[in-house]
C-alpha cells in the first residue's frame, strides 16, 4: 500500500513534464495504381463459329478482387471474365475493383463475309495457296501503312505485323511453318481497303 502511494506521488510530482509530451504516430497510406484494362484484340468470326472473348484480357492496377461484366450485341449483361458469343458486333467489358474504381474497354468482332473482296489491290495478295508454311503477301498501289493479321478458324490472332510502307509495292513473307496444318485467314488492312483471304497450311 505504501509502495502504491509513493508511486502515485511520483507520478503527480512528475506529472506536468510527463503529460506535456506528445506522441506522434506515422501512418503510411499506399495509393493503388490506376486500374487499366485491355479487353483484347479485335477478332474475325469465321463461318458463324462461336468465339470466346476475354481469354487475352490484360488488367493492371486497382485493388483486387475484381468483378467483370460484359455487355454487347444480343446480350444484356454477363458477369464473367470470359464471354462466348455467336454473332459479330461490339462487346464491352466493364471491370470494377473492391474499392469501386472501374475501367472499360471494347472488342469489335466482325464477320469474315464483311471483308470479303473489299480490297482494291490489283493482284492476288497471298500466295502460294496452299503452302507448306511460307506465304507471301504482295500488294500494289499501296498508299497507306499495312496492318496484317493471320487468324485461326476460331478467330484467334496467331500472327500480327504493322508495316509503315505507305506507297508503291508491298511484298512481305509470312512464315507459318511452326503452326498446325489447316485453314487460316489473312486479314489485310491498308487505309480504307480491307481484304480477307482463306489459305491452307499443308
Amino acid at each position: 500500500m505504501i509502495g502504491i502511494l509513493v508511486m502515485l506521488l511520483s507520478v503527480l510530482f512528475l506529472g506536468p513534464s510527463l503529460w506535456s509530451q506528445e506522441t506522434v504516430i506515422h501512418v503510411a497510406f499506399v495509393q493503388p495504381e490506376k486500374l487499366k484494362l485491355d479487353a483484347g484484340e479485335n477478332l474475325i468470326m469465321v463461318n458463324g463459329q462461336s468465339i470466346i472473348l476475354g481469354t487475352d484480357v490484360s488488367l493492371s492496377g486497382g485493388s483486387p478482387a475484381y468483378s467483370y461484366q460484359w455487355t454487347g450485341n444480343q446480350i444484356n449483361e454477363q458477369n464473367s471474365p470470359t464471354l462466348t458469343i455467336f454473332s459479330a458486333g461490339m462487346y464491352t467489358l466493364h471491370v470494377t475493383d473492391m474499392t469501386g474504381c472501374s475501367a472499360i474497354d471494347s472488342v469489335s468482332v466482325i464477320s469474315a463475309t464483311d471483308l470479303e473482296n473489299e480490297g482494291n489491290w490489283t493482284v492476288s495478295p497471298v500466295f502460294p495457296n496452299p503452302s507448306d508454311g511460307l506465304f507471301r503477301v504482295h500488294l500494289t498501289g499501296i498508299t497507306a501503312p499495312v496492318r496484317l493479321q493471320v487468324l485461326s478458324t476460331d478467330g484467334r490472332v496467331v500472327f500480327y505485323r504493322f508495316y509503315h510502307n505507305s506507297s508503291g509495292v508491298f511484298s512481305e513473307p509470312v512464315d507459318l511453318s511452326e503452326y498446325a496444318s489447316g485453314a487460316y485467314y489473312f486479314q489485310i488492312i491498308s487505309g480504307t481497303n480491307k481484304f480477307i483471304k482463306k489459305v491452307i497450311l499443308q
